[in-house]
């Protein structure tokens, strides 16, 4: 009796897979796991180097951020000829012996321009750290862009008010109104950091 198997196109008896029914679905292979059943694992994200619209830096930051360069450079530079304005008259009060500034006096100016000074630096490191998107420094910025705005405008409200005397010349008035605008923008720069779009834009950093 002949081998069942065996054939011209089969010579070594080796059973042939029957072919799929048609209504049955192909097993995989021994080799091969099988797929997840559906709705099991989130489907894959890929990266499309789109950004949210979150992920833009808002332009009041950026304003807030090149205004407050601007008014420290200012700033530090006015402090430094106030350095020279208080050494000044302590060494060479000049004609008018009221203008003179004792010992202690000029202690205590340089101590005030010096605090000014470190305040105005620190106020360009937050102004740096808030364009990155840190919430802290921002807040501390808001801070400093108010009690800034609220000395400047005592300091223009005081100059305005003892320049318009009859005895004193106009350059003063000019002067306070020059210190109460840059009070304003300062008071600005607070305002445009507090908008709800730079919030929004602080509220969605990755921790």
């Amino acid at each position: 009796m002949s081998d069942p198997y065996g054939s011209y196109d089969n010579p070594y008896g080796v059973r042939p897979p029957y072919p799929p029914h048609p209504h049955e679905e192909p097993q995989p292979a021994s080799w091969q796991e099988p797929p997840p059943p559906p709705g099991l694992y989130p489907p894959p994200v890929y990266a499309t180097g789109l950004r949210s619209p979150t992920e833009r830096r808002p332009g009041p930051v950026t304003t807030a951020a090149v205004l407050t360069f601007v008014l420290c450079g200012l700033t530090i530079l006015l402090l430094l000829i106030a350095i020279v304005g208080v050494v000044g008259a302590h060494v060479d009060p000049g004609p008018d012996p009221d203008d003179a500034l004792t010992r202690g006096d000029m202690v205590i100016g340089l101590i005030m321009i010096g605090a000014a000074l470190l305040a105005t630096v620190t106020a360009v490191g937050m102004a740096g750290l808030a364009l990155a998107r840190r919430q802290g420094p921002r807040i501390t910025l808001v801070v400093l862009a108010i009690a800034y705005s609220l000395v400047l405008a005592g300091t223009a409200v005081a100059m305005i008010v003892d320049g318009a005397r009859p005895a004193t010349s106009g350059g003063e008035v000019a002067g306070g109104v020059a210190v109460l605008l840059l009070a304003l923008l300062s008071a600005l720069c607070a305002l445009l950091l507090l908008l709800p779009s730079a919030g929004r834009w602080y509220a969605g950093r990755p921790r």
